[in-house]
């Protein structure tokens, strides 16, 4: 007990000198829009400190937050942007089709641009089904990331933008190929970012500098999954294959920031689908948390401990500030060096929520995912009070 609350302590003055780092650097959020879309969820972090708060109703999930606190995810089918307590429904795109579209947010940048994709999916057993468009959000109403004529040139069955950095540049998938996309170009069909080398490959995070992750999958070893860099070292971007740890075939890069990548491996991939996110859950389908989480840097990876006792963990997120979050036995986890951390430790046993996932934080330190709140999958926002 001494020593898990010890390791409390220190991830406490951690967090809260992140908010205090904030406060004196990070601009105000802006004004949410006010429209029949938008309705009031919490009361603003900054008239009421709350460890942990749900954002949108059941059942939905954040995936992303950015400096400013602005979040992005999914509620009930439908992507949303939550800004300073206001919940704006974002909508779904034109679909033909017999099944309701559906549409999840990914990706948010410091001037609330959302991007993420919208379209139908059909989960069975045996092959689950993802058609949709990648979508970016307000321009100047959601609209979809590549037009009809740049959709054929793609071929892209089941499109996604992924992430965008604060010049508004956005990485993403079209259902074989990762891509780089600029929107202020109107051209733009976007830019395969692969090698000779690669099979598919899939981009998810974008950082500052214009350095982009993923994974790919290799010609020679199809069965085999990489996490990859796409570096900036010359015009067009570099990959470079950021290897596995001993006794993995799969894996996948999640997140980059100030030069450290983070990810996770699986032992139990289905590569025919591991291109796939749930707009439920926001999970990659065919890439279950079963291996390990692990951070790269200065050309070197190290995994990260799991949650005591647990089996398997996954880094899905990492911030200016060095941390990492993610998920450890479905239990949300924060890491800083080498601690890991229970984000549910700091809750009490009679608490009404479990935190299971943890996808996103900011340079606060205020961490987004999704959790059980009275048993109901809930997005949450998390932050220690000053």
């Amino acid at each position: 007990m001494r020593h898990t609350l010890n390791v409390l302590t220190l991830a406490t003055l951690f967090l809260n000198a992140c908010a205090s780092h904030a406060a004196s650097t990070a601009a105000p959020s802006a004004t949410p829009e006010q429209s029949a879309t938008s309705a009031p969820v919490a009361q603003a972090t900054t008239k009421r400190c709350q460890l942990v708060q749900p954002i949108a109703p059941a059942p939905s999930v954040a995936t992303a937050i950015n400096d400013n606190g602005d979040v992005t995810g999914a509620s009930n089918g439908v992507a949303f942007r939550w800004s300073d307590g206001v919940l704006t429904r974002i909508g779904t795109l034109p679909w033909d089709s017999d099944t309701p579209p559906t549409s999840i947010g990914y990706g948010i940048n410091t001037s609330g641009i959302v991007v993420g994709a919208s379209g139908t999916y059909e989960q069975e057993t045996s092959a689950p089904d993802r058609q949709s468009q990648g979508f970016i959000y307000p321009q100047p109403n959601l609209k979809a990331l590549f037009s009809d004529d740049t959709r054929t040139v793609r071929s892209s069955p089941s499109e996604a933008a992924m992430a965008i950095n604060d010049a508004n540049v956005i990485v993403g998938n079209d259902g074989s190929a990762a891509f780089v996309s600029i929107p202020d170009m109107p051209e733009d069909v976007g830019t395969d970012l692969e090698s000779d080398s690669f099979h598919r490959s899939i981009a998810t995070a974008i950082d500052s500098r214009g350095e982009v992750v993923g994974a790919s999958s290799l010609r020679q070893r199809s069965n085999e999954l990489h996490p990859y860099l796409w570096a900036r070292t010359s015009r067009n971007p570099t990959p470079v294959d950021l290897g596995l740890p001993h006794g993995y075939h799969a894996g996948i890069a999640t997140g980059i920031a100030n030069g450290m990548i983070v990810g996770y491996t699986s032992t139990t991939p289905d590569l025919t689908s591991g291109w796939l996110r749930s707009p439920q859950t926001a999970d990659f389908v065919g890439l279950p948390y079963t291996g390990v989480a692990w951070r790269w840097y200065n050309s070197s990876m190290q995994t990260l401990a799991s949650r005591h006792g647990a089996r398997h963990s996954a880094a899905l997120g990492t911030g200016d500030v060095g941390a990492i979050v993610g998920t450890s036995d479905n239990h949300a986890m924060l890491w800083r060096d080498t601690l890991a951390l229970d984000l549910n430790d700091w809750l009490g046993r009679q608490h009404a929520w479990t935190l299971q996932v943890a996808r996103g934080i900011n340079r606060r330190g205020w961490i987004v995912g999704n959790g059980l709140f009275n048993g109901a999958p809930t997005a949450f926002l998390f932050h220690l009070c000053p």
